[in-house]
């Protein structure tokens, strides 16, 4: 058992959508809560009067302006994000695979919303959130499970894994 005390009780449903155009996966860069400066797998937080699919329609609408359709569930991690050693957030991350309806690129912002190339994504890896890199292999290149738990931490706005648990 984990020896550190969580200030939220509740756990977050989140939806991570992967949006593929050629061999290239879209991420966002993130500007507000956790994760500021990092890019990461465009999605939010799942309304309580949500499905899981319409959630991810939903998101990948409103953080990339793409329409989209939701093909499967890639897998699914159960996330804690530490603080300085204290728990601050349980994320229950949903990965899906979407396919793209409409790409209107007019209204991309390159500073937000970024292309990375599959197959090379450890170049990047200071720039995308930890855990989706460990998603993006997992559930997408390597095709190696489904679900995993991890624990980050965050220390000088800078956030490494601690741990990885695959089952």
């Amino acid at each position: 058992m984990e020896n550190y005390f969580s200030m939220n009780e509740s756990v977050v449903s989140i939806v991570l959508n992967v949006i593929r155009k050629d061999d290239k996966i879209l991420m966002i860069k993130r500007t507000l809560g956790d994760y500021i400066g990092y890019f990461g797998l465009p999605g939010g937080k799942i309304e309580v009067t949500e499905h899981l699919s319409g959630s991810a329609v939903r998101e990948a609408l409103e953080e990339t302006n793409i329409k989209t359709k939701f093909n499967k569930l890639l897998g699914m991690v159960s996330e804690h994000l530490l603080d300085e050693d204290k728990l601050k957030e349980h994320f229950l991350l949903f990965i899906c695979d979407m396919e793209m309806i409409s790409d209107d690129e007019a209204f991309y912002d390159e500073e937000i919303l970024k292309w990375f190339p599959v197959n090379n994504l450890d170049k990047f890896e200071g720039e995308i959130i930890p855990s989706d890199l460990i998603m993006i292999k997992n559930f997408i290149i390597n095709k190696a499970c489904n679900y995993f738990e991890c624990v980050l931490e965050k220390r000088d706005n800078k956030y490494s894994i601690v741990s990885t648990k695959y089952i």
